[in-house]
């Protein structure tokens, strides 16, 4: 039984890092509970500003910048190893996906209660390393890892993740948006990303979660004209 629990633990925390890498080489950050944030950093750039009493008044920028991944601890985790981090400036635009535990349940071969006890188990070990020595390392897979040493955390992407963003996977530097992918309004992705990916099939997953999403806004964006137009009606 220590065996399987073994096996189902490494399955689903590869599985999980799996949609951490696809959901950074679309352009969007994924939430982790009791770990943190995988997002990208931004940065400040000085940009004009309307003219007043006849001088150019200068504004900062908040510029994305999704060419450099970075992670976020969470607060909890913070607060439990009173780890440290390096200061990222302020949350960049990015849309911060949770995971869906029952897709990663269904490929994992196992209940959602199942996975995600595995997930925790993988990350309460990591905890009680840190916290009790300052020196820990998660290994992310695909996509990098974290270290903390002297009870400062450290995230590592790996190098053909850093590769393949620098290469235009995410939106590029600077953040230009990725192009949509024919009719719907998910990600393409090259075949590069895909062979760093190791499968079509949870790329198709997202593709479909963009989907019912965009469904949704259109759905709610048309409730809120028709309820306009009944208020201008009135």
């Amino acid at each position: 039984m220590d065996a399987e629990r073994t096996i189902l633990a490494g399955r689903a925390w590869s599985l999980l890092m799996d949609d951490v890498a696809t959901q950074l080489l679309a352009g969007r950050g994924l939430a982790i509970p009791n770990l943190g944030v995988f997002t990208f950093a931004v940065r400040q750039e000085r940009m004009g500003g309307a003219s007043i009493n006849g001088a150019r008044a200068k504004a900062d920028k908040w510029v994305l910048h999704r060419a450099t991944p970075i992670f976020r601890l969470s607060s909890q985790l913070k607060q439990r190893t009173r780890l440290k981090e390096e200061p990222h400036g302020p949350a960049g635009p990015v849309i911060v996906r949770s995971v869906m535990w029952d897709a990663l349940a269904a490929r994992a071969g196992c209940s959602r209660r199942a996975a995600e006890g595995a997930v925790a188990g993988r990350l309460r070990r990591f905890t009680e390393a840190a916290a009790s020595s300052g020196d820990a390392t998660l290994d992310c897979g695909l996509v990098g890892a974290i270290r903390v040493a002297k009870r400062f955390a450290t995230f590592a992407p790996s190098a053909e993740l850093r590769r393949l963003l620098r290469g235009g996977g995410g939106g590029g530097a600077g953040g230009s948006s990725r192009p949509s992918s024919g009719s719907s309004g998910g990600p393409q992705f090259s075949a590069d990303e895909l062979a760093f990916l190791g499968a079509s099939e949870q790329v198709g997953r997202w593709q479909q979660a963009d989907d019912e999403l965009a469904a949704e806004e259109a759905a709610t964006e048309a409730a809120l004209a028709k309820a306009a137009a009944a208020g201008d009606a009135a």
